[in-house]
């Protein structure tokens, strides 16, 4: 019996696997090492087990998890886990970006994108990470992801450039106005999820040529300083992992063609792929 994670900033995907049954699937909270507490890591390890006791019976773990880099944050993240497991289960922690890459490429090499909350990329050889442009965050970086899709919007919204009819329609979404924005970007906790959560806004109104264009724009952006940085980027094919890449997918499909890049899968989530490639052969 194995258990399998995908753990981003937002939410964690679980799904405890045996060889004799359906998948249990479950959703918690994000668990992302660099943002959270070692409780509230522990808190959402006791949820899962709560909600899956037979967690306690499983001989390994494959946890995939945004923040994950370093041994540092790995370990954080194994000692929330470890004391609600058998003593004798695997426990492999991982960043998420290995798991992207195992889920739309397998064995096989390619380029894995993660456009979801943020985004991220790396350079994948069918069993490594090779190379990687550095993720540098909501605040600095997640080009095209769903936190800089709402900062964008939102900057169009106050900067007086956002076309009338969905100006109007956005006004309605934030009482209070640049207040309101301003508290819940610079005081609240996780303002990457609140920008993000402007996206479903923007996929509503892509028949506006404005919003269009600037989702078009940003997916370039992302190409532009992540994908095309990779040696052979135009001989392998670019896989996306994420709501943000699955539900725009036709806007990113135009940005890759523009920047003569190959599309490859495009996954909502990658916890299903990522149980077939951990299932014994």
């Amino acid at each position: 019996m194995i258990l399998v994670a995908d753990s981003g900033s937002t939410k964690t995907d679980w799904a405890l696997v045996d060889g004799s049954e359906q998948p249990a699937f479950l959703q918690t909270a994000g668990m992302n090492p660099m943002l959270h507490s070692a409780e509230y890591l522990q808190e959402q390890m006791r949820l899962a087990v709560s909600r899956l006791p037979r967690v306690r019976q499983v001989n390994a773990v494959y946890f995939y998890g945004a923040g994950c880099w370093g041994e540092a944050q790995k370990a954080k993240i194994r000692e929330a886990l470890r004391p609600d497991l058998p003593k004798e289960a695997i426990l492999q922690v991982e960043h998420d970006l290995l798991g992207a890459a195992r889920a739309v490429c397998g064995r096989t090499a390619g380029i894995a994108c993660i456009l979801g909350t943020g985004s991220n990329s790396c350079l994948y050889n069918g069993e490594n990470i090779v190379d990687t442009v550095p993720s540098l965050g909501y605040i600095l970086g997640d080009e095209g992801s769903g936190a800089d899709l709402g900062k964008h919007l939102i900057q169009a919204y106050f900067y007086r450039e956002l076309p009338r009819g969905s100006a109007m329609e956005l006004k309605a979404q934030v009482p209070g106005e640049k207040a309101t924005v301003m508290e819940r970007v610079y005081r609240q906790p996780n303002p990457n999820r609140y920008l993000a959560s402007f996206a479903p806004f923007i996929h509503r109104h892509l028949e506006d040529p404005f919003l269009a264009q600037l989702v078009t724009e940003r997916f370039r952006e992302f190409l532009k300083r992540h994908v095309l940085k990779y040696d052979d980027a135009h001989a392998l094919p670019v896989h996306f992992v994420g709501s943000i890449a699955y539900y725009f997918r036709p806007s990113m499909l135009e940005a890759l063609k523009s920047s003569r890049l190959r599309p490859g899968q495009f996954l909502k989530r990658p916890i299903e792929a990522l149980i077939t490639f951990h299932q014994p052969s």
